[in-house]
């Protein structure tokens, strides 16, 4: 029985097995789809060969020209999947600029690398002073000894031009507090005056308080006779200036420091502040006592309004105080503590019940002293509350001739009063709130850089500005910059500091390094950085077509004649990118000849001819034959602005965004950005720069990020809406944590190639029912639209969160391929 048993189970087992392998003989191998691998897309020059695909079998790769992109291949599936049609597009960015190539000094230099989502080496290269020894170093006397100038305004230019005559490469600045005088306004001047101070933007008219170097205004009288100016054609270069810890106090509303025309310059060690400017003062919004149904601004006790500083006033019906130039709704502090708190979360949004500019076309409120307000509540008590100082946008009604009133839209719509519509009031703001109110915006900034070359500075404190704190503009920087180890932000009882953007980088068309610093409580952006488009202003003209060469010939319009720097216009050999008025990229050719372009030394305005050849799409012809005059063009070999790095900042509170970057190849990384108002990261086309492609984006913490913004964006803000073309290109998102947003945590629109990986992502969607920038839903964490070739994977949502809007062209994944791995937080 025992043997029956056993042959019985043994008969049943091997019957199993049998229709089981029969079973699984008559199952066919699930079919695998073919995937293009979209990362690894070669550069201009060099077909792809390897790692065409994620999965399937690759083709052989065509191409539309003679080893021209864009190159196509396929992906073929295997047991019946599906075959994918792929192709590489060349992206702008692919080549990098010739400065990169310069040599690094590890004793002198600063240089960062990463590697970009195209899988290339990228150096990020700042150099520093040549020659520093102990014995090029000058300790310089103090102030106002035997020989040497007695106020700042001259002694510094004195030790500067000293130092080097000497052939010192390093001036040890003895430590101290050095009050510049700076130059006064013209109170009768038309461009830039005391009445009118918004004008003053560029500031050229007033001057700065101490221009380091001035050789590009020519040879220069000097304070002193012992002095040398330096006169066009030589600049100041490899000089480090030692300040020991000093402060440099400025006076009026004009740049503090301008370099211009400089060759690897660091300045360490000092502080900048303008302490007798109110550039900006806390405010309550009342009922207007004899405007009845308006509403009026009561500036804080605290903060007197004073008719002492002729500086930056505005003439008022009373006499002359300073002009209310920006107000913004306000989170007061806590009360007892020295926190005054910050900008609301939707500041900048352009929503008037928000934020109202009086320097766009708006006439300025009046300053009309104290006045009282009388109200009754509900149950009859009637209560009078004096306010010792208060503007009005209703002058007339309080007898004051020829005053005009601020602007009144007869409208319950707050977005019909708004700068870009010249109208300005407080009627839209809530009765009774708490708003911080700038005298000064754009005017001027504490530190201008101009038309030069590889500037370091490093730990420095600001703790005020009437404008921008640091600008890099009116034709930027020609190599390269680095801010590290430093700090911008508030001080005492002012509610901001930087009346503008913190650091602005206009023109930058160089490497920028911006490490471990701390910005904010600014009236703007912390950092913007941006490229270098040139429209084409009137339009190109086709001259001539050389069909056989694949060359053209166009003439661009004098409006580029306006360039300082003629050297940075396209040469022979450049290459040379080309944008439709969105930026979205078109094309790329080489410069074969140009005749001599316009100069600035006698004025000429004569346009200037290009011949062109070798464009990437293999036909020059049809690439011109597109441009308008609304396009835009960028000589990728200097004018870029390419290479980047950002990297263990902390930005926080401030009127705009923690990061606005509209440049090829950087790495964003490290940094903290908590409760800044546009958002905390941006990489937006918003008509200053290319959008950006090559970005790097990893290991950053964002928090907070404004009420009507994602924590990290990316939206064509350039035709107001988003479009289908890709303005961004090859992004890698990974490794960020983003905490408590009001609406979506990412939102990004207008691209290819955008990779989110491993991000982890808590508390969003906060405000279910907001509209967010743009137009993107809320309701979702992650926003792509508009989007091909990208995927998300490895993302973590927690606590509160919406979903992930997985729309055309999106592919989610459980195996990231991050061209990251290997990068570990620093």
């Amino acid at each position: 029985m025992l043997r029956k048993k056993y042959f019985l189970y043994i008969s049943v087992l091997l019957g199993y097995l049998v229709l089981n392998n029969l079973a699984n003989a008559a199952s066919p191998p699930a079919p695998i789809d073919g995937v293009c691998n979209p990362i690894n897309e070669a550069n201009i020059t060099v077909a792809p060969t390897t790692g065409l695909c994620l999965s399937g079998t690759a083709s052989a790769v065509t191409s539309a020209g003679a080893s021209e992109a864009p190159w196509k291949w396929s992906c073929t599936g295997s047991n019946g999947g599906t075959t994918a049609s792929c192709a590489a597009n060349f992206v702008y960015s692919e080549i990098i600029p010739t400065s990169s190539g310069l040599s690094y000094d590890a004793s002198t230099d600063t240089q960062q690398s990463f590697t970009a989502p195209n899988g290339r080496t990228v150096d990020v290269l700042v150099k520093g002073p040549q020659g520093i020894s102990n014995a090029t170093t000058w300790h310089a006397p103090i102030i106002g000894s035997p020989g040497v100038p007695n106020t700042p305004d001259n002694y510094f230019p004195w030790i500067v031009n000293y130092a080097v005559n000497k052939g010192y490469h390093r001036i040890a600045v003895p430590p101290g507090v050095y009050y510049f005088s700076g130059s006064a306004m013209s109170p009768t001047s038309t461009i830039c005056s005391a009445a009118n101070p918004s004008q003053c933007s560029a500031d050229w008219a007033i001057g700065p308080q101490w221009w380091l170097n001035q050789s590009w205004q020519g040879p220069q009288p000097c304070p002193n006779n012992e002095m040398f100016c330096y006169p066009l054609g030589y600049p100041l270069e490899d000089l480090e200036i030692d300040f020991d810890g000093s402060k440099l106090i400025f006076n009026g509303p004009t740049i503090g420091i301008a370099i211009g025309f400089v060759n690897r310059i660091r300045l360490k060690n000092f502080t900048v502040d303008y302490p007798w400017l109110q550039v900006a003062v806390l405010g309550t919004i009342i009922p207007d006592p004899k405007a009845p149904g308006h509403q009026a601004l009561a500036i804080d006790p605290q903060y007197p309004v004073t008719a002492m500083n002729a500086d930056f006033l505005t003439a008022s019906a009373t006499g002359n105080y300073p002009q209310v130039q920006v107000v913004n709704t306000w989170v007061p502090g806590t009360t007892g503590s020295p926190d005054l708190g910050h900008f609301a979360y939707a500041a900048g949004n352009n929503n008037a019940a928000d934020e109202v500019y009086f320097v766009f076309g708006a006439n300025p409120p009046t300053y009309i002293g104290q006045q009282s307000v009388t109200s009754t509540t509900t149950d009859g008590v009637t209560t009078t509350t004096s306010y010792p100082q208060v503007y009005s946008c209703f002058p007339t009604a309080y007898g004051k001739a020829g005053a005009q009133n601020c602007g009144v839209v007869a409208s319950t719509n707050s977005s019909d009063c708004s700068f870009y519509n010249g109208c300005a009031n407080f009627d839209y703001f809530p009765l009774g709130a708490q708003v911080v109110v700038r005298y000064l915006t754009v005017i001027s900034g504490a530190i201008s850089i101009i038309s030069s070359n590889d500037v370091d500075i490093e730990n420095m404190t600001m703790l005020s500005s009437p404008g921008n704190g640091i600008s890099i503009s009116n034709n930027g920087g020609y190599r390269g910059f680095r801010l590290a180890n430093s700090t911008i932000t508030r001080s005492g009882n002012r509610p901001i500091s930087v009346t503008g953007a913190a650091l602005l980088f206009g023109q930058m068309q160089g490497d920028v390094i911006i490490e471990n610093n701390e910005i904010a409580y600014q009236g703007d952006d912390a950092i913007d950085l941006h490229g270098t488009p040139q429209p084409f202003g009137s339009g190109p003209v086709v001259k001539n077509i050389d069909t056989a060469n694949k060359e053209v010939t166009i003439l661009i319009p004098p409006t580029h004649c306006s360039d300082l720097n003629m050297g940075d216009q396209p040469l022979v050999g450049d290459k040379v990118a080309f944008f439709d008025q969105n930026t979205v990229y078109i094309d790329t050719a080489e410069v074969a000849a140009m005749n001599a372009p316009c100069q600035m030394s006698n004025g000429s305005t004569s346009p200037w001819t290009i011949t062109l050849e070798n464009c990437t799409s293999g036909d020059c012809t049809k690439t011109v034959g597109k441009l308008t005059s609304i396009d835009y063009y960028s000589d990728l070999t200097k004018e870029a602005a390419a290479r980047y790095v950002i990297a263990g900042n902390k930005n926080y509170a401030n009127r705009g965004h923690g990061l606005l970057i509209s440049a090829p190849y950087g790495l964003v990384s490290n940094n903290t950005f908590i409760y800044n108002t546009l958002g905390n990261l941006a990489f937006d086309d918003i008509g200053e720069g290319f959008g950006s492609s090559n970005l790097v984006i990893d290991y950053n913490n964002m928090q907070w990020s404004g009420l009507q913004n994602p924590a990290i964006q990316a939206i064509d803000n350039q035709s107001g809406t988003n479009i289908a073309s890709a303005v961004f290109q090859k992004i890698m998102i990974s490794h960020n944590t983003i905490s408590n947003t009001y609406g979506s945590a990412i939102g990004i629109g207008s691209a290819r190639d955008v990779f989110l990986e491993n991000n982890e992502i808590s508390n969003s969607n906060l405000y279910p029912n907001l509209t967010s920038y743009s137009g993107l839903p809320s309701t979702d964490s992650i926003v792509f639209f508009g989007m091909t070739d990208s995927y998300v994977c490895g993302t973590t949502l927690s606590d509160k969160h919406g979903s992930i809007e997985n729309l055309a062209g999106i592919t989610d994944q459980t195996n990231c391929l991050s061209t990251t791995a290997g990068r570990t937080p620093e």
